[in-house]
């Protein structure tokens, strides 16, 4: 909420209807809606109300169902790796600092390659020892260099 608060676009208030479907009487549907749990922390994170900001780009990170088109509007500012992919973007902050034992072959590759170019990244706590590559991939690259030299079609400077 205080990201968005900063941002200087119009701001707009979603308010959450809750309904009961299905054939049941009026008044198991009134009960069952005042058995509601008010706080948010009871509700998987559910907000009452949220505040949209005109232009932002939001993931839908809650869906309980599809055709009322609920989320819990939270932005989409920080993302894991993973989620990332197929993503462009013009700026990028990448925490690299990753401590993880089992190391995911190309996972940096993947993190700095969702920008679109060097003046709008910043990387933060890169942790050189949890870069891994594939063996393949080394393999392929070695042959590369040794066997598949291209010759230059101009004399470099």
């Amino acid at each position: 909420m205080q990201y968005i608060s900063k941002l200087g676009s119009q701001k707009v208030k979603v308010k959450a209807v809750d309904t009961v479907c299905g054939d049941l009487p009026a008044s198991v549907k009134t009960k069952l809606l005042s058995s509601l749990p008010e706080k948010q922390s009871d509700t998987a994170n559910l907000a009452k109300e949220v505040v949209l900001a005109i232009g932002m780009k939001y993931d839908l990170t809650a869906n309980i169902e599809v055709t009322d088109g609920l989320t819990n509007g939270s932005t989409s500012a920080g993302k894991t790796i993973h989620k990332s992919q197929g993503d462009t973007l013009q700026e990028v902050v990448v925490s690299l600092k990753s401590k993880r034992k089992g190391k995911i072959p190309h996972i940096h590759y993947d993190a700095l390659s969702r920008v679109t170019s060097l003046t709008g990244l910043q990387i933060l706590n890169l942790n050189q020892k949890a870069i891994a590559v594939a063996e393949c991939v080394r393999q392929e690259l070695h042959r590369l260099r040794t066997d598949a030299t291209l010759q230059l079609c101009f004399k470099p400077l």
